[in-house]
C-alpha cells in the first residue's frame, strides 16, 4: 500500500517556496531517476522512495511516496525541516517541525485541525513520531 508525506515551508500563516536546491542537497547521491517534477530515490539499506516536487527552481511542497525504511531518507527529512520554518505531515499524522520557532508561523485552521506541532531534534525519529 502507498502512503505519502507533504513537507511545505510556511511564513506568516502561508505557504512559501523554498529553493529546489535543499532538496538536491539533502538527497542528490541517491537519485536513481529524475523525470519531469519527480525524484525516484534509492538508498544503501533498501528503501526506494519518490520525491515529487515539481520542475521549477522553487518548491511549493514536497511529496514523499512510500517514506519507509531509510536512516538516511529520516536524516535528510530532519535537516531539510531544521532549514527553515518547515513542517513535515501527512494523513492522520501530527505536524511534526524541526523548530520551535515554526509554531508561529503556521495558520491557524491547520493547528486547529492538526494539533499542535511536535518539534523533533537531532538523533529523533521523524517517521516514528509521525507514525507513532
Amino acid at each position: 500500500m502507498s502512503y505519502d508525506l507533504w513537507i511545505s515551508r510556511f511564513e506568516d500563516g502561508e505557504v512559501v517556496p523554498f529553493p529546489r536546491q535543499w532538496v538536491l542537497d539533502e538527497f542528490g547521491p541517491y537519485v536513481l531517476e529524475a523525470g519531469e517534477g519527480f525524484l525516484n530515490l534509492r538508498f544503501p539499506g533498501g528503501g526506494e522512495p519518490c520525491l515529487y516536487l515539481g520542475d521549477g527552481a522553487e518548491v511549493d511542497s514536497l511529496r514523499i511516496n512510500w517514506p519507509y525504511g531509510s536512516p538516511e531518507l529520516e536524516s535528510g527529512i530532519l535537516r531539510l525541516l531544521r532549514r527553515s520554518t518547515m513542517v513535515i505531515y501527512g494523513p492522520d499524522t501530527p505536524i511534526v517541525v524541526g523548530r520551535g520557532d515554526t509554531r508561529s508561523h503556521l495558520p491557524g485552521d491547520m493547528v486547529e485541525t492538526l494539533g499542535e506541532p511536535i518539534v523533533v531534534g537531532e538523533g529523533s525519529s521523524v517517521l516514528g513520531v509521525l507514525f507513532s
